[in-house]
C-alpha cells in the first residue's frame, strides 16, 4: 500500500481545468501531484538524489491511483487586473498563442498512438515557433531607441498597462486529497526517497495553493476509482513521465507557455450503478466544427444552401470515385441507403440576446460508418486545408466561395469552442424535450395546413404530426409521444417556416412543405436530432427544449 496526503494549508485549491481556463480543476489530477514531487527533485547546485529519482520512476510505472476527495464549491471567477512585465511580449501575436493552445487541446484529444504522436511533434514545433518570438521580443540591443525609452518608462508608471487575469479556485468540504495506490508496495528505500520528496514540495496547482504532503500509512475509503465509464477525465502520468517533464523543462524553463505530459484516464465513484445509455439517432456527436472567422454573417435561413456549398467544397477534394458516406450517392449514381454525413449549421438562438446568425458548420458523421468510408471523409477535410496551409501553419482559414453573397471563411474547431452554439453537447444532450431550429421539410404533403376550416385543418395538422413521428422512426429514435406542429420556432431569434427558401431547390422537383415542431419523447433521448427530406442539409435540426428556453 502507497498512499500520499495532501493537506490545503489555506483550505482552498488553485488551480485551472485543462480543458477550460474558466473552470477550476477539482480534486487534483495525479499527473499535478507527480509534476509536484517532480519539481522537489534537488536543483543544480543541491547534492543530487539518485534514490528519489528512481522512486519517481517506478511511481510513474504504476496504475492510475484511486483519490479519496470531499465536494467543493466553486468561487466565482472575477477578472483581475495585473501589471505585465514586458510590452513587447503582451504584443505578440496573439495568433501563435492561439496556435499553441490549439496544439496542446490536439495533445489532448488523441485517441490512438498515432494520433499522440503526431499531435505531440506539431505541439512541439509550436512551442518552439512560440518561444522563438518571445527571445527575439525581450533579446536586448546594443543601443535601446527612443521607442524602448518610452515603453520603459510606460511599464513603471503606476497606471501603467495591466492584463486580465483569472485564477480559478474551489473551496472543499475537507481540505485533505488522498491519493492511494493499493497494490503498490514500495521498498524502504523507494518509501525513505518519496517521502523526503513529500516534505519538500509546498505548492499544489498555482503558486498560491500551499500545500503539506506526507505518506500515510491507514487512508480513507476512496471516493474515486479508475473506471472506463466513469464521467469525470483526470490526467494521470505514465511511463516516462519524468524524461518528459524534464524534456519540457529544457524548452520552457519556467518561464515559457508549457503543456503538461500526461495521459487520461476516466474516474467513478465505487459501485456506481449503469445506466442504460439513451437512445440515439443514426447521427453521431462525433464533429468536424468549423467556426466563421469572416465574410458575411448568413442568417438562419441560408442553412440549405450554405450545407451544400460546404459539401459540393469537400466532395471537390475527393478523389474519384467520391465515398457516398460524403455525396450520398452510390458509384453508380443512385442514391445510398445507408446513412451518410450530415452538414448542420449552427446558429445563435435560444438566448436573450441571440441574433439568429450562423456562427459555424458542423461535419456529423453516421454512427456506424466503416472505417474505410470514415478515412476518406476525414481525408477531404485534411486535404482542403493542406491546399490552402502556409508554411508550418496548423489551422489554416478555409475560404467558402457564396457567389455574390462574398466569401465565407471557416476554421476548423480543435479546442472545446468558446460559442455555446459551436458545441456538439448544445445539440446532442439528452431530453425528453426537444425542438426544431430549422424547418422540417416533410416527406409527404399533410394537405391544407393555413386552411381556415378547422376540420381540413385538424386532418393536415394531424397527418403532418404523423410524416414526424415517421421521421424520428426512420433515423432511429422511437416514436415520440407527443408532436406539436407550430409555423415558428420556440427559441429566442429563430426564424419561422415561411422565412426559408423553398426546398429543393431544384427546378422540376417537388417541393416540401416545411414546417417547426416540437417534440416530447417518454424517455430522454439523445441528439444529434434532424428530421425530414433536408436532414443531411441542416433543415430539420432540432434542439434539447430547456426550461430556460
Amino acid at each position: 500500500m502507497l498512499a500520499v496526503a495532501v493537506d490545503l494549508l489555506t483550505g482552498r485549491y488553485l488551480a485551472t481545468a485543462y480543458n477550460d481556463r474558466g473552470l477550476a480543476e477539482w480534486p487534483p489530477h495525479p499527473a499535478r501531484l507527480f509534476s509536484a514531487l517532480v519539481a522537489a527533485l534537488p536543483r543544480e547546485g543541491e547534492e543530487p538524489d539518485p534514490a528519489a529519482e528512481e522512486a519517481l520512476r517506478w511511481l510513474e510505472t504504476l496504475s492510475p491511483p484511486a483519490i479519496t476527495a470531499s465536494q467543493a464549491s466553486a468561487r466565482a471567477v472575477w477578472p483581475t487586473f495585473v501589471p505585465v512585465n514586458d510590452m513587447a511580449v503582451v504584443n505578440l501575436d496573439d495568433r501563435e498563442l492561439h496556435t499553441l493552445d490549439e496544439a496542446e487541446a490536439a495533445v489532448l484529444a488523441a485517441t490512438t498512438a498515432k494520433e499522440a504522436t503526431k499531435a505531440t511533434k506539431a505541439r512541439d514545433k509550436a512551442l518552439l515557433r512560440y518561444a522563438g518570438l518571445v527571445d527575439k521580443a525581450i533579446r536586448l540591443t546594443g543601443k535601446p531607441a527612443g521607442s524602448d525609452l518610452k515603453s520603459v518608462t510606460q511599464r513603471f508608471q503606476a497606471h501603467g498597462l495591466r492584463q486580465p487575469r483569472t485564477f480559478p479556485s474551489v473551496t472543499p468540504q475537507h481540505p485533505r486529497v488522498v491519493f492511494q495506490w493499493p497494490d503498490a508496495h514500495p521498498s524502504p528505500s523507494r518509501r525513505d526517497a518519496l517521502d523526503r520528496l513529500a516534505e519538500r514540495v509546498t505548492r499544489l496547482g498555482h503558486s498560491s495553493s500551499l500545500v503539506s504532503l506526507r505518506l500515510v500509512d491507514s487512508p480513507p475509503p476512496p471516493s474515486l476509482l479508475p473506471d472506463p465509464d466513469g464521467a469525470l477525465v483526470l490526467r494521470v502520468p505514465g511511463p516516462g513521465q519524468l524524461s518528459r517533464l524534464e524534456a519540457a523543462f529544457a524548452v520552457h524553463q519556467e518561464s515559457e507557455p508549457r503543456v503538461l505530459p500526461c495521459a487520461f484516464k476516466r474516474y467513478g465513484p465505487p459501485g456506481q450503478v449503469r445506466a442504460d445509455p439513451p437512445p440515439h439517432s443514426i447521427f453521431s456527436e462525433d464533429w468536424v466544427v468549423f467556426r466563421r472567422i469572416a465574410g458575411p454573417m448568413l442568417p438562419l435561413s441560408a442553412v440549405a444552401e450554405l450545407s451544400a456549398r460546404m459539401r459540393a467544397a469537400l466532395m471537390s477534394r475527393c478523389p474519384e470515385p467520391v465515398p457516398w458516406a460524403l455525396s450520398g450517392h452510390e458509384p453508380d449514381g443512385k442514391p445510398t441507403r445507408d446513412p451518410h454525413a450530415a452538414f448542420f449549421c449552427l446558429p445563435f438562438v435560444g438566448h436573450e440576446h441571440a441574433d439568429g446568425l450562423i456562427r459555424g458548420l458542423a461535419l456529423s458523421l453516421p454512427r456506424d460508418l466503416p472505417a474505410p468510408q470514415r478515412v476518406r471523409l476525414l481525408a477531404a477535410v485534411a486535404a482542403w486545408e493542406d491546399a490552402v496551409r502556409e508554411d508550418d501553419e496548423e489551422h489554416p482559414a478555409l475560404e467558402l466561395q457564396l457567389g455574390p453573397t462574398g466569401t465565407l471563411v471557416l476554421e476548423r474547431v480543435i479546442d472545446r469552442a468558446p460559442l455555446r452554439a459551436l458545441r456538439p453537447d448544445t445539440w446532442c444532450a439528452p431530453s425528453r424535450r426537444w425542438a426544431t431550429v430549422t424547418p422540417i421539410a416533410l416527406d409527404r404533403n399533410p394537405g391544407e395546413l393555413r386552411s381556415r376550416d378547422r376540420q381540413r385543418l385538424d386532418r393536415a395538422l394531424a397527418a403532418a404530426a404523423e410524416t414526424i413521428a415517421v421521421a424520428c422512426e426512420r433515423i432511429g429514435l422511437p416514436r415520440p409521444m407527443r408532436v406539436e406542429v407550430q409555423p415558428g420556432s420556440p427559441f429566442v431569434a429563430g426564424l419561422p417556416a415561411r422565412s426559408f427558401p423553398a426546398f429543393p431547390p431544384q427546378a422540376g422537383r417537388t417541393r416540401r412543405v416545411q414546417v417547426h415542431a416540437r417534440l416530447e419523447f417518454d424517455q430522454p433521448v439523445a441528439g444529434p436530432i434532424s428530421l425530414g427530406a433536408g436532414r443531411f442539409l441542416g433543415l430539420g435540426l432540432c434542439r434539447p427544449l430547456l426550461s430556460e428556453d
